[in-house]
């Protein structure tokens, strides 16, 4: 008896959970959206972010993304399904900005070995297996 009450608890939850986390990454909020970078994650090292400078936005249609690293204008592929995001083939305009050049490059690094995604209030959290490495808060939040 005691089994089958564990079972169902734990059934309720999992079915809880992912309603839950589809609720969190309907697809449709993470478009037409200013995502201005707040945090970055390294090695367990929190990274504040103090510019409005660097953001990306995503268009469905091209499936695309792009923004501004800091210093430079960039864009990419990208693929979403589900929580899982890919973005692919990121490029670059080349000029170099001594102050925030280091940020950037770890950006958009990070941004190539995304995996997954998730939409919590007016952040986007883009994680990398799991480990949540990028954090942003949509413009005017």
């Amino acid at each position: 008896m005691n089994l089958i009450m564990l079972l169902k608890t734990i059934v309720l939850f999992t079915l809880s959970g992912f309603n839950v986390q589809q609720e969190k990454n309907s697809d449709s909020s993470i478009y037409d959206t200013k995502w201005v970078l707040k945090k970055i994650y390294v090695e367990n090292e929190l990274k504040e972010v103090n510019t409005t400078s660097i953001f990306i936005r995503f268009n469905k249609e091209n499936n695309s993304a792009g923004g501004k690293g800091g210093c430079n204008s960039y864009g990419s592929s990208v693929t979403i399904e589900g929580d899982e995001i890919k973005f692919k083939s990121i490029f670059s305009t080349k000029m170099y900005c001594e102050q925030i050049q280091e940020t950037e490059n770890l950006y958009l690094g990070l941004l190539g070995q995304a995996t997954n995604y998730a939409l919590r209030d007016n952040e986007l959290q883009i994680f990398v297996n799991e480990k949540t490495f990028l954090v942003f808060e949509k413009e005017g939040e």
